[in-house]
């Protein structure tokens, strides 16, 4: 999990609190006609502004945020797995691991620029980024 924050205690907050959809008004935050938050301090502009984040941030959007975090972090600790697997066959001195070693590390490279190909974003998602 991450360091930077406690990811659990973020899932338990989001399950506990009120479900989504939260739509943002002026100076509050609403679920259905109810009113789960008000915002004050700041100045206009900036009322609205924390209005909106705070209504975007409902515990469905947290709770996919968390959904998201974890399955990156499981990723990341699979490709540092066959990474790993990777230097120790290629790092091995003995002969027969030599062919392993390069159909291993080729296997690494296709991986890599897979995965690499698949990240660049499509212009037409990157353009439409700023709308939130």
């Amino acid at each position: 999990m991450s360091d930077a924050m406690d990811v659990d205690h973020l899932a338990a907050l989001a399950r506990a609190a009120t479900p989504g959809p939260w739509t943002p008004g002026r100076t509050a935050i609403f679920h259905a006609s109810d009113i789960l938050a008000q915002v004050f301090g700041g100045t206009a502009q900036q009322q609205d502004a924390n209005v909106r984040y705070v209504a975007a941030l409902s515990p469905d959007a947290v709770l996919s945020l968390l959904q998201r975090l974890r399955a990156g972090e499981q990723d990341t600790a699979r490709l540092d797995w066959f990474d790993a697997r990777c230097e120790a066959v290629a790092s091995s001195d003995g002969q027969t691991h030599i062919a392993n070693a390069w159909g291993l590390y080729a296997q690494c490279s296709s991986l890599r620029g897979a995965i690499d190909e698949q990240m660049i974003p499509e212009p037409e998602a990157t353009a439409n980024a700023d709308i939130f």
